[in-house]
């Protein structure tokens, strides 16, 4: 019974150390995380700049009819973009130019359907066993 006791300690002691490396892991990551949302936030500012400053000069070099600047070190010029389809009536569209895609699957309503008792073939609802550090 001594021994048993005793390796039940040493695992508690090891359970908790492996707990406070978990915890510190998930803080790492979630400091990580948002640091990774701030850059990601900063890239969009930097890149919806880009997209004003380009419209701009497009708007000047059109309201002025240059088609070309070259520059010292760079050249700016308009040019047109490749073909895009508009759709204006999607209602007349012909079928063979549709996507029909496939249906999902909704494991919400199939959850809720099992929790009150429906059969639903080919779904079941199982437990899994997870640590839960508090």
């Amino acid at each position: 019974i001594l021994v048993i006791s005793h390796c039940a300690a040493i695992l508690a002691d090891k359970a908790e150390a492996v707990a406070f490396v978990v915890r510190e892991s998930e803080a790492h990551a979630a400091a990580i995380k948002a640091e990774s949302d701030r850059l990601a936030k900063s890239a969009r500012s930097k890149l919806n700049t880009g997209e004003r400053l380009k419209a701009y000069l497009l708007f000047e070099l059109t309201n002025r009819d240059i088609p070309k600047i070259s520059g010292k070190v760079l050249s700016i010029r308009r040019q047109f973009s490749s073909p895009a389809v508009v759709i204006e009536r999607p209602d007349i569209i012909p079928t063979e130019y549709k996507i029909v895609s496939e249906p999902t699957i909704s494991k919400t309503l199939i959850k809720d359907a099992l929790k009150d008792g429906v059969d639903v073939p080919g779904a079941k609802l199982v437990r899994n066993e997870h640590v839960r550090i508090v």
